[in-house]
């Protein structure tokens, strides 16, 4: 008998995130909107999940990203899909909830929390998610060089991995300027470099241009057709894919729920929907079922 993610292991989680990242193939990083969904890509074969913070802002407050998430928020979000899943998960910690202290507490409470990554980016507090339009502000090469290096200091696993991200293309910065950030950062300690920009060419240039071992990493959401072997042959390491599992989900409630106000019913949407046993099977329903009856004792006395 064995008690559901009785060997989950952060530690573990990070070395298999670390090894993943040295395959032939992109890694695929699905973002998951809760554990459940979390607990569905663990077991369709995804090897990590993208704790995002567009989606646990959405999920959590139904309100868009604007840095109104806080930082336990956001650690209760990508905690609870380590804990349901065992999966490496990688946080999306946007700017570092402040300076270079703030982020070395964030980086301490997210180590705790079982995570294998976190990703800090370099716009400017209060920074705005790369999927909206407008304009970006950078932090200082200066200032997020500081950020990395206190990112990595204080961490207690020389095994969580820290992610830089650069919004520079946002920002309006050329490929040649991007690359002396990305440098700086890795130069600075960061095991990854995530290159962010609506546009694909600005990302193939900076790719092609990459002369460093430490791998980078694209969110591909601008470009939905773009393949894991096309990825592979830009260079990238990984590809977050951060929205489509809540897109889905969205479509598929609304859809059942259209058909149910119009027919009154359930009747036209069972194919549509999951059914409860599946449920009760992806929870592990049954396997907590034989944990009480081994555990619990049943009180027959009327006291």
């Amino acid at each position: 008998m064995t008690f559901p993610n009785r060997n989950f292991s952060p530690r573990e989680a990070r070395t298999a995130l670390r090894g993943l990242m040295s395959r032939a193939t992109p890694l695929p990083i699905p973002g998951p909107y809760d554990a459940l969904s979390a607990q569905l890509l663990e077991r369709l074969g995804f090897k990590a999940i993208w704790g995002g913070g567009m989606i646990s802002t959405a999920a959590t407050l139904g309100t868009p990203d604007v840095s109104l998430l806080t930082v336990t928020e956001h650690l209760r979000f990508c905690s609870s899909l380590a804990e349901a899943t065992g999966l490496p998960v990688v946080a999306d910690c946007d700017s570092g909830y402040g300076d270079a202290l703030n982020v070395a507490r964030t980086v301490q409470l997210f180590d705790r929390g079982g995570v294998a990554a976190i990703v800090i980016e370099d716009q400017r507090s209060l920074k705005q998610a790369s999927l909206y339009d407008g304009s970006r502000s950078l932090a200082s090469r200066r200032e997020m060089v500081g950020k990395i290096k206190a990112a990595v200091d204080s961490r207690f696993d020389e095994g969580l991995m820290v992610w830089a991200r650069t919004d520079s293309f946002a920002a309006g910065v050329e490929v040649a300027e991007a690359l002396e950030r990305a440098h700086a950062y890795a130069e600075a300690g960061a095991d990854l470099i995530v290159p962010v920009s609506r546009t694909l060419e600005p990302l193939r240039a900076f790719a092609r241009a990459w002369d460093r071992p430490t791998p980078l990493c694209i969110i591909p959401t601008f470009f939905p057709r773009l393949s894991l072997s096309e990825i592979a042959e830009l260079g990238f390491s990984a590809s977050v894919v951060s929205l489509a599992p809540t897109l889905a989900a969205l479509h598929g409630v609304e859809q059942v729920m259209k058909s149910f106000i119009a027919c009154g019913s359930l009747s036209d949407t069972e194919e549509m929907m999951a059914s409860f046993d599946g449920i009760c099977d992806l929870v592990g329903y049954d396997k907590y079922r034989a944990l009480a009856a081994r555990y619990i004792e049943k009180d027959t006395s009327s006291q």
